[in-house]
């Protein structure tokens, strides 16, 4: 599987507030129900854009929580693939810069 090869951060960040930044509080979230789990966007996310995983970033804003995945491609390209973490909805994707 792609994800056991790649090297993989999960970072807590919240806006407007101070980083609460550990996996603990990612796993609370996950294990209450209040967010999806993260291996059913990875699929996802390599259907969309085939690559390495760089990073993976879980955001929660006055919108709620946002998971940010980072693909580098074949060509060298960053990839920032955005998912709604409640619904697991994919939000949409851009180069990264």
């Amino acid at each position: 599987m792609q994800a056991a090869r790649s090297f993989v951060v999960i970072c807590l960040l919240w806006w407007g507030t101070t980083a609460l930044a550990d996996h603990e509080d990612a796993r609370f979230l996950r294990q209450s129900g209040n967010i999806v789990s993260l291996t059913t966007l990875l699929s996802d996310a390599y259907q969309r854009k085939a690559g390495e995983l760089l990073e993976v970033e879980l955001e929660h804003d006055e919108s709620g929580y946002l998971y940010e995945v980072e693909i580098l491609d074949r060509e060298g390209i960053v990839w920032e693939l955005r998912y709604d973490a409640v619904s697991g909805e994919f939000i949409g994707i851009e180069k990264d810069s």
